[in-house]
């Protein structure tokens, strides 16, 4: 049985790089895609060996590759580019119970790159992301002293054990990492994109994103930086400016801004807030 899993990771971590290869040379398309399945698992979809949903996150899997293979620091000019290449991906057309589960919608490739050159990481950071996805938000940091990844849905995190062979790798809920974390465990920097209206054990949760978000600051080391990805309605509103303001009374907001579209290719067009 292990041989069998051992060879479809192979198999697995080759299909990332098929998809790797064709994003950097501009010729991937929904169908290239698609054959990259059927050759990851021996059949079309039809025979129910993988859903459309399944190649989307391989495409995930493959943007990360790709951007692990990028030049690092990030700079202003990667950004742009970075907006360039995610507007030719195919855009996602279908969703499975696990994404809507899991709220599975993955940080594009340049809202990533952005959350990186904001957070300004150093080489003796211990970096953490909270919902790790297939690694996008952690795909463009240079080198760091530790990183760690968390990620409950277990078919990702077999793609991030391939993606980040050296990072450790853990599969709790992001919301619980006050109690679940090891206590040693303070990371310098979380890079952080959570579920916004999904808790595990809660169901819909209009403040999943909220309860994350101060599990991650509360596991943050002093004169630590974090930044993160909310919905857009987390903001200084009559209605939340109290909730807003506990969140944030042992820290400082230091940027705040309002971006629209960054979705579109997930299918979606909800707008978020990143907060430094």
């Amino acid at each position: 049985m292990t041989d069998l899993f051992t060879q479809f990771d192979t198999r697995l971590d080759q299909a990332i790089d098929e998809v790797a290869l064709e994003l950097a040379s501009g010729s991937l398309t929904k169908m290239t895609l698609f054959s990259v399945m059927k050759r990851l698992h021996g059949s079309g979809s039809a025979e129910g060996r993988w859903t459309q949903r399944d190649a989307y996150d391989l495409l995930e899997a493959g943007v990360t590759r790709h951007l692990l293979k990028s030049p690092c620091p990030v700079h202003l000019d990667d950004i742009t580019a970075l907006s360039l290449l995610v507007e030719e991906l195919p855009t996602h057309t279908v969703r499975s119970e696990d994404q809507i589960r899991f709220q599975q919608f993955s940080t594009p490739a340049d809202l990533a790159a952005l959350a990186t050159f904001l957070a300004q990481p150093r080489p003796d950071d211990i970096v953490l992301e909270p919902s790790a996805g297939h690694g996008a938000l952690v795909a463009s940091l240079p080198t760091v002293r530790q990183l760690h990844l968390n990620e409950l849905d277990p078919k990702r995190r077999e793609k991030l054990a391939l993606l980040f062979r050296h990072a450790e790798l853990t599969g709790f809920d992001g919301a619980m990492l006050a109690s679940a974390l090891d206590p040693s465990m303070r990371p310098s920097l979380i890079l952080m994109n959570p579920p916004f209206s999904r808790s595990e054990g809660r169901g819909v949760d209009q403040f999943a994103a909220v309860r994350h978000l101060r599990a991650a600051l509360g596991r943050l080391a002093h004169g630590g930086r974090l930044v993160a990805v909310m919905p857009d309605w987390f903001t200084t509103s009559a209605k939340l400016s109290k909730i807003y303001d506990q969140t944030f009374e042992n820290c400082t907001v230091q940027t705040a801004c309002r971006l629209a579209r960054c979705y579109h290719k997930q299918g979606t067009s909800v707008a978020v807030r990143l907060y430094v």
